[in-house]
């Protein structure tokens, strides 16, 4: 996020704000993916940043949810239907790790992505002969 605001891009939120968003009940359901979103596409264009589309990120937050959630839904599903305990933990187990390893992929793809980007706007601002901006 604080790439997006050295780029030049107005109207994002803060990169405090961009991190404490997940550790804040409730407001980590919703906020998270806004500012990812924020993040994504600010990276491909920071100066119409709202123009842009951020699919890559829906999937990613779609994963975090199920992931997130699964585990308790597993578990309410269980007590209605009267499966073993340890089976539960087995096939939960097994679910979280596959969605685990399915949000880590993607999350690494939007790193590269919104790295990449990031990378090319640097070098269209070094191009025009501004004051370049070391990225962090």
């Amino acid at each position: 996020m604080s790439n997006v605001h050295a780029l030049g891009a107005g109207g994002v939120d803060s990169p405090a704000w961009a991190v404490g968003c997940f550790f804040i009940p409730f407001v980590n359901l919703v906020a998270p993916y806004t500012a990812m979103s924020q993040i994504w596409r600010a990276s491909i264009s920071a100066g119409d940043w709202q123009a842009e589309n951020a699919p890559t990120v829906g999937i990613w937050w779609a994963l975090w949810l199920i992931a997130g959630l699964g585990g308790w839904i597993m578990i309410l599903m269980a007590g209605q239907h009267g499966i073993d305990p340890a089976l539960l933990r087995t096939r939960a187990t097994m679910a979280d790790t596959a969605l685990d390893i399915a949000r880590n992929v993607v999350m690494m793809i939007m790193v590269m992505r919104v790295r990449a980007a990031q990378n090319a706007q640097w070098h269209v601002a070094d191009s025009f002969g501004g004051v370049p901006v070391t990225p962090s």
